[in-house]
């Protein structure tokens, strides 16, 4: 498969040229769960869009099978001269996901959803990487912590020789729970019927006793799905009275 044309010397002068010009990426959404900034995809398009159209150079992406049978998010960068280069990235998300609904019942994610925000994760990654931009601070760690645990990069180390008896491996790092204050939140809207349902599924999966046993990437859902369901009985009660 082919990566790039035949020729990018152009392509190279004008993405040279664009760099100069090109904008820092700023970091103006929050990830709600680990209280951290990230640049969304319209603020990397806009980082880099007019310095790249002053040079004559596009962004275009598109999805596509690559050789090996994998869809993947091809993002293309075009020169007026005919000239391009392609970069792949495999498109992966685990279908078999669950979410909560709005009456906090466990049911099986979107797949299209799941997709939809998997390909607009992909998609500013790929931008940024094609053209090199970047924030002005090194820390980015939206999707690095996924379940709390920092990611790592290591540099490959030559395997040792095979012992006879090989040392336990260190127990995973604990998944964050939900602080008092998130507790406190959901226990002005939970009715107990619904705290009932929660803690059962909580408990058979990881052995939660209690509301701060919840993993805390589990609050919005939980918080909204609390609130309708609040809503819901005070107009039934409304009606019945």
């Amino acid at each position: 498969m082919q990566y790039q044309s035949n020729e990018i010397k152009d392509l190279a002068l004008a993405l040279s040229k664009a760099q100069a010009e090109m904008e820092s990426v700023i970091k103006d959404s929050q990830n709600p769960y680990y209280n951290s900034k990230y640049a969304n995809l319209p603020s990397t398009w806009k980082a880099c869009k007019k310095a790249l159209t002053n040079y004559e150079l596009s962004v275009s992406q598109t999805m596509r099978f690559n050789e090996h049978g994998q869809l993947c998010l091809v993002t293309s960068l075009l020169h007026s001269s005919g000239q391009w280069r392609d970069s792949y990235l495999p498109i992966k998300f685990d279908e078999s996901l669950t979410e909560l609904n709005k009456y906090g019942k466990e049911v099986k994610a979107n797949p299209l959803q799941k997709m939809g925000s998997c390909l607009t994760y992909l998609r500013r990654y790929a931008i940024s990487c094609i053209v090199c931009v970047c924030p002005d601070d090194e820390e980015d760690d939206d999707g690095n912590q996924m379940e709390g645990q920092p990611y790592q990069v290591s540099i490959p180390k030559k395997p040792e020789p095979a012992v006879a008896q090989s040392e336990p491996l260190p127990p995973p790092p604990p998944i964050p729970r939900m602080s008092d204050a998130q507790v406190a939140q959901i226990e002005q809207v939970i009715t107990p019927e619904y705290k009932k349902e929660l803690l059962t599924y909580f408990g058979e999966r990881m052995g939660a006793k209690s509301l701060k046993d919840i993993p805390a990437r589990r609050f919005e859902e939980i918080y909204k799905a609390a609130s309708k369901r609040k809503e819901a009985n005070s107009e039934k009660e409304m009606r019945a009275s």
